[in-house]
């Protein structure tokens, strides 16, 4: 891999290039490497219980009653793997939490259907839902070896203060009757983290071919990216068991 960057370096003479979230770190001469925000994800369970046994101090305790507490209000969940009818749904979720979250990066109307099309065999949805209506969903991909849980949406409508965690409870039940570990994008950390889930740290890298110009963009672009990110991941540390 190393030998194609090197190659590809030489043809393209770019200003900046950048690969971002690689999970290794690496060293690659001439390029600028920044910790880049870390992925999040939980061992394979035999079983929902197994799970809940792993559960430090008053953990499982407190999943069991958000668990119970979800069901109280009525809230129920099923999984879809056909999502073609849901794509104007999925989207209007998704921008709710986009909205909420405040995101500057929006993906357009037709992405969930692209998904669709393009990784059919791979896509799930675990759905919540409250007397017929849709509340709450988690998107995720699946292969033989992993269940990667890629978005999230809401209608932040729902009277299940506790729908989010049941909607994560649901995919760790579904990840452990398939044997398989869980990844989860780059979101909710502290939530996550706070069940189980740990710390996967991820690389960018960065090199440009203009070496004043660009050497001056690259310490900028490190500054920039490690005092918004070294508190925040340090505070994300902590929280691991």
């Amino acid at each position: 891999c190393l030998g194609e960057i090197e190659d590809y370096l030489r043809v393209r003479k770019h200003f900046l290039l950048i690969l971002q979230d690689l999970s290794e770190s690496i060293a690659i001469p001439g390029f600028l490497k920044t910790r880049a925000w870390p992925e999040v994800c939980l061992n394979s369970y035999s079983s929902w219980d197994s799970y809940l046994e792993s559960q430090k101090g008053k953990r499982a305790k407190s999943i069991r009653y958000e668990y119970r507490k979800s069901v109280d209000t009525g809230t129920k969940t099923f999984m879809a793997d056909d999502l073609d009818q849901y794509g104007d749904l999925l989207y209007d979720m998704y921008l709710n939490v986009c909205d909420k979250n405040e995101s500057i990066v929006k993906y357009p109307r037709d992405f969930f259907k692209r998904l669709e099309d393009h990784l059919s065999p791979y896509t799930r949805c675990i759905f919540a839902e409250t007397a017929n209506d849709i509340t709450a969903y988690l998107f995720i991909l699946e292969n033989e070896h992993w269940i990667s849980c890629k978005f999230a949406g809401r209608t932040y409508e729902s009277e299940d203060p506790y729908v989010y965690f049941r909607l994560m409870y649901e995919m760790i039940k579904y990840a452990a009757s398939k044997g398989k570990p869980i990844s989860a994008e780059k979101a909710a950390y502290q939530a996550k983290l706070r069940r189980g889930f740990k710390i996967v740290p991820k690389f960018s890298y960065y090199h440009s071919y203009y070496s004043i110009v660009g050497d001056i963009y690259l310490k900028l672009i490190k500054k920039v990216t490690e005092f918004k990110k070294i508190d925040r991941m340090e505070l994300l540390e902590s929280l691991q068991d």
